[in-house]
C-alpha cells in the first residue's frame, strides 16, 4: 500500500544544573602544618555507557503488524543516525532500544493481557526513560494510567481517539492520568479535527446530502459528531445517520435508509474497517452510487483486502505530508529508508523516526536518567522547526499542525488528491 504521506520531528528540551559550593577553612602556619594532604572529592563518579531504554510496545500479529514494521525500522534508523554508536551525552548513557509485542498470535491482534504486561514491565524497569506507542487507541488507553504511575514520557506515532487528550467521554482524559501530571504526547491530530478537513473537502465536491454511519465502538462517534458540525457550515445537509451493530445483522436496513435519503456520500467513523467494506459491498448491491469517505483507517489494507475492486474511488483523509513537497530534513530521512530497507517510508515510519528523535533531543537537553525531567523536556516542545515544519505540543500533549490530506483509491493504491486544513 502506497500512502504517499509522512512525517518526521526534532523535540527540543530543558537543562538542569547543580552547583554544589562549600566553605575552605584557612590553612594552618606553615611551621607547625603536618604532611600535606590532597584534597579528597566528595562528587559522585560518573559512570559512562549507562543504558538508558527507550521502548516500543507494538503489535506484530494482526491488521497493524504492518504499521508496527515500518515504525521499528524507523527507531532503528533513527538510533543510527542520532546516536554517537548508540551513545549520548559524551558517552555517558548508552540508548538501548526494545520492541514488546503487544499482540497475540492466537488473537491476531492487540490483547488488553499483553498490554498490561507490557506496561508494568516498563514501570519496573529503572533504566527505562521513554515508550513509543501504542499504536492502536483501545490498546493506548489500556497503557496509559498504567504508565502514568511512573511518570514515564509517551510519544505516540498513531493513536487519535479524541478522549486521550481532551474531554470526550465521561472521564476523559482524567482517567488516563491518575497521578495528576500529564505524560502522553501524540504526533497525529485528533479525529475531531480530521473530521473538520474532511466537511471541508466534501464541501469543495459538491456533495449536497451525506448519511452518516459508525460502528457501534466509542472511536467513530467524535469525527462523526465532529462531521456532522461542520457539514451545517458549509450548508451540506446530514440527511440519516445509523450504527452497523455487531453481527452486521442491520446492514441491509441501513441500506434502505441511505437509498431513500438520496445521499451522495456516505460518510464512515468508525475503528472496524471490515464492517466499512461490508456496507460498501451492500450499498453496491442495492443500487446505491453515493460515494464513500472516512478517516485515515479506511486506508489500511484491511479494508482494501476485504472491498475488493469496490473500494475504487473510495475517499480518506489523513495527517501527513506530500512526499513531492517534503522539507530538507524529510526527503533526507526518507532517502535514507529507501536505500536501507528498500521501500518507500510509509506515514508510520515517518511518525516512528520523529518519535525517538524527540525522545534522543529531550534526553540529550537533560542528560539524566529522570523520567520527568524529560517528560517534561517534551512537553515543553515548542516552536521546533523539523520536517513537518514548525510545530509544538499544546498543553493537551496534542501537535499543533492540522494539515491534512485528501486521499482517493485508484489502481491498486492510495492517491493523494488535494491538500486541506483544520485551522
Amino acid at each position: 500500500m502506497n500512502l504517499r504521506l509522512h512525517y518526521v520531528l526534532i523535540v527540543a528540551g530543558v537543562a538542569l544544573g547543580l552547583v554544589a559550593c562549600q566553605s575552605v577553612p584557612t590553612p594552618l602556619p606553615t611551621a607547625t602544618s603536618g604532611p600535606t594532604v590532597e584534597p579528597q572529592s566528595t562528587a559522585t563518579p560518573v559512570v559512562m555507557g549507562q543504558s538508558f531504554r527507550v521502548y516500543a510496545t507494538l503489535p506484530l500479529n494482526g491488521p497493524n503488524a504492518e504499521k508496527t514494521r515500518s515504525i521499528d525500522n524507523a527507531i532503528k534508523l533513527a538510533l543510527e543516525q542520532l546516536t554517537d554508536s548508540g551513545l549520548i551525552c559524551d558517552g555517558i548513557y548508552k540508548v538501548d532500544y526494545q520492541l514488546l509485542d503487544d499482540s497475540d498470535a492466537t488473537a491476531g491482534k492487540w490483547t488488553m493481557l499483553q498490554e498490561q504486561t507490557n506496561a508494568y514491565k516498563i514501570n519496573a524497569d529503572a533504566d527505562a526513560m521513554a515508550v513509543i506507542g501504542p499504536i492502536d487507541n483501545g490498546a493506548a488507553r489500556v497503557a496509559m494510567p498504567i504508565l502514568n504511575k511512573s511518570g514515564i514520557a509517551i510519544v505516540n506515532p498513531a493513536a487519535d481517539y479524541i478522549g486521550l487528550t481532551k474531554m470526550f467521554a465521561p472521564n476523559d482524559p482524567d482517567v488516563y492520568f491518575e497521578m495528576g501530571k500529564r505524560n502522553f504526547m501524540r504526533l497525529v491530530p485528533p479525529q475531531d479535527t480530521q473530521a473538520v478537513a474532511a466537511a471541508r473537502w466534501a464541501g469543495t465536491l459538491g456533495i449536497k446530502h451525506v448519511f452518516i454511519v459508525t460502528d457501534i465502538e466509542q472511536y467513530g462517534r467524535g469525527p462523526a459528531d465532529t462531521f456532522t458540525i461542520e457539514l451545517s457550515k458549509a450548508s451540506i445537509e446530514v440527511v440519516g445517520r445509523d450504527a452497523v451493530d455487531e453481527s452486521t445483522s442491520n446492514l441491509i436496513s441501513i441500506a434502505n435508509r441511505i437509498s431513500s435519503s438520496n445521499a451522495d456520500l456516505i460518510y464512515y467513523a468508525g475503528s472496524d474497517v471490515v464492517k466499512a467494506a461490508q456496507l460498501l459491498k451492500q450499498a453496491r448491491s442495492s443500487g446505491i452510487n453515493a460515494r464513500m469517505m472516512g478517516t485515515s483507517l479506511l486506508m489500511s489494507q484491511g479494508f482494501v483486502d476485504a472491498a475488493g475492486d469496490l473500494a475504487r474511488d473510495v475517499m480518506a483523509t489523513s495527517f501527513g505530508v506530500d512526499m513531492t513537497a517534503l522539507s530538507p530534513k524529510g526527503a533526507q530521512f526518507a532517502r535514507a529508508y529507501e536505500s536501507k530497507y528498500e521501500t518507500k517510508p510509509d506515514s508510520y515510519a515517518f511518525t516512528g523516526y520523529e518519535a525517538v528523535s524527540a525522545v534522543l533531543s529531550s534526553a540529550r537537553n537533560v542528560c539524566q536518567k529522570d523520567r520527568v525531567a524529560i517528560t517534561d523536556a517534551l512537553f515543553n516542545t515548542l516552536d521546533f522547526d523539523g520536517v513537518l515544519g514548525k510545530w509544538s505540543f499544546d498543553e493537551a500533549g496534542d501537535i499543533s499542525i492540522t494539515s491534512f490530506y485528501g486521499n482517493t483509491y485508484d489502481k491498486g493504491v492510495w492517491q493523494l488528491t488535494t491538500s486541506l486544513t483544520a485551522d
